[in-house]
């Protein structure tokens, strides 16, 4: 049996599996809302997990599986982030179309969270505000009100300080109150019939 021949460890693998169906949903969850398209984000969210699986079975291994919840939550967002502000680069140069020709698949999963804007009265007002905003800024809101993050903890993702994500997301926050109320300002008003 040669070194490439050796099977991969048995422990990592209920390890990855359960690392799998405790982020699967919460990770769909932020890609969605933050690329904006469930099929890519699907595509986005098994990638990270390749990620993960490969940075698991290296030699020296770059992810330790049976780590602390919070630094593999950590790892698997940061992975997660990196991913998604790749994709929305490549957007900007290259524009996909889907060939279903529908955007708006439905997951079939059965224990899918609502996105975050379908949790909210005005979903389309709110998509759009958060449409919006740049994506770094728009990604900081996620992790922190939809993930429950905490600001310490999103630093590592965004690859920034405690402090910096404090401040990013308060002023996110207020543009994205802007821009919500801004659609108010330029819808016009319905006539009483």
């Amino acid at each position: 049996m040669s070194r490439n021949d050796v099977p991969a460890p048995r422990l990592a693998l209920p390890a990855f599996a359960a690392l799998l169906d405790k982020w699967q949903v919460p990770l769909y969850a932020f890609l969605r809302e933050l690329i904006g398209n469930a099929e890519e984000a699907r595509d986005l969210m098994q990638d990270v997990f390749c990620d993960a699986w490969r940075a698991a079975q290296g030699q020296p291994a770059q992810i330790d599986l049976s780590r602390d919840e919070r630094t593999l939550r950590s790892w698997v967002f940061h992975a997660a982030y990196n991913r998604a502000m790749s994709a929305l680069r490549r957007k900007r140069v290259i524009r996909w179309e889907s060939l279903d020709g529908d955007d708006g698949v439905v997951m079939d999963w059965p224990a899918v969270v609502a996105p975050f804007e379908e949790r909210v009265v005005e979903r389309q007002a709110l998509e759009t505000a958060l449409a919006s905003l740049a994506a770094s800024d728009a990604a900081c809101l996620l992790l922190i009100v939809v993930q429950g993050f905490s600001p310490a903890e999103v630093a590592p993702i965004l690859g920034k300080t405690p402090q910096a994500v404090a401040k990013q997301y308060a002023r996110a926050r207020q543009r994205l109150h802007h821009a919500y109320l801004a659609q108010d300002a330029t819808t016009p008003e319905r006539s009483p019939q």
